[in-house]
């Protein structure tokens, strides 16, 4: 149980570090497997280096939905209620 201890312990410092402060913090999808580097241990670099691709990504989705027109955006939440089985598109 000490070991599990130290790996949260050494992850919830170096989320402290970045995390908190963060503009992603609310809906970043990163565990602590995103802080392990190949070798399974607990590095800050291997967790900055996936936090980087993560905002990326978000940043990419983000310009993509502000980009769309409003018909666009109507048609694909329409879509999306329509594949969770909402019945009033």
């Amino acid at each position: 149980m000490g070991k599990i201890k130290q790996i949260l312990e050494k992850y919830i410092e170096i989320s402290n570090n970045y995390c908190f402060n963060c503009w992603l913090c609310r809906i970043c999808p990163a565990c602590y497997i995103t802080a392990l580097n190949p070798n399974g241990i607990m590095d800050e670099q291997a967790k900055l280096q996936k936090c980087k691709v993560i905002k990326k990504f978000y940043e990419r989705a983000f310009m993509f939905i502000i980009k769309l027109t409003e018909e666009e955006k109507i048609h694909i939440f329409d879509s999306l209620k329509l594949q969770n089985g909402e019945k009033d598109v």
